[in-house]
């Protein structure tokens, strides 16, 4: 929640807190206006910012930055954590601010992209863990650090932190990939609810697309599989049972059983 100008108020889906010499530098280095609407400004930027184009170790910590424009200007915004907590969760924190004049936006705008990967290259190795334990998958790191995903790979196995095996898809999981596409429910969402990367969820329905497309030309196959995603639906199964009336009829038949056994014991 942050205070504008005119003292009115405005929330934030994911919510940042902009440091002091944040802000200092935003007001050098972009635009000098008040704090407040530098505060608001960097909150707006930060709002579905996409993947960052570049990553740093600051205090033993990784920050990641971020570009956006404002006022027609290319502006770099560095976010690590927070000590600022919101329900018990650290927001991230937005560190620093750098312009068209740093050393980054040269290098970013470099014709020669050759150079521009080689640029601090062995930091840029140790940066490859970091990344890979904040969530981000090894085309997301090759992509913020301009190096080839083929030696992220090689370096990850030389630190014996070879690729995992993917994950299994479970039966429910794929019935509850097929309804949510059917509903028009976008893969990050999916991936959301699943718990998985949007890449997974969009592979593996594209592959569910190729086998079942026989089916899904077969108005009676259709049917079978709307039957069987329901069955795995807890949720839908207990309640057509509550429907049916199947709970109140197991519910006297234990009754039943428990007084022929008392019966029996006396």
């Amino acid at each position: 929640m942050i205070d504008n100008a005119n003292d009115g108020k405005r929330l934030f889906a994911q919510p940042y807190f902009v440091t002091p010499h944040a802000v200092q530098r935003f007001r050098e280095r972009v635009v000098d206006i008040p704090p407040a609407r530098v505060i608001e400004a960097a909150q707006e930027m930060l709002q579905d910012s996409g993947l960052p184009v570049d990553a740093e170790m600051r205090d033993g910590k990784l920050a990641l930055i971020y570009r956006a424009r404002y006022a027609g200007k290319t502006v770099y915004l560095t976010v690590g954590r927070g000590d600022t907590a919101s329900e018990g969760k650290p927001w991230p924190a937005v560190i620093t601010v750098m312009s068209e004049e740093s050393v980054l936006h040269g290098v970013l705008c470099r014709a020669d992209t050759k150079r521009g990967r080689r640029w601090r290259y062995e930091d840029r190795k140790a940066l490859i863990v970091p990344l890979r334990e904040a969530g981000f998958t090894i085309r997301e790191c090759s992509a913020i650090l301009r190096i080839a995903h083929t030696t992220i790979e090689r370096h990850l196995k030389r630190l014996g932190l070879a690729k995992k095996q993917p994950r299994k898809w479970r039966p429910r999981d794929m019935a509850v990939l097929c309804q949510l596409r059917d509903k028009g429910t976008s893969y990050k969402d999916i991936a959301a609810r699943l718990g998985r990367s949007p890449i997974a969820v969009r592979v593996k329905f594209c592959r569910l697309l190729k086998r079942y497309a026989a089916t899904r030309e077969d108005p009676e196959r259709q049917a079978v599989l709307r039957v069987l995603a329901t069955c795995l639906d807890p949720g839908k199964v207990l309640s057509m049972a509550r429907r049916a009336g199947l709970l109140e009829k197991l519910k006297r038949d234990a009754e039943e059983v428990e007084s022929c056994e008392s019966r029996r014991v006396l």
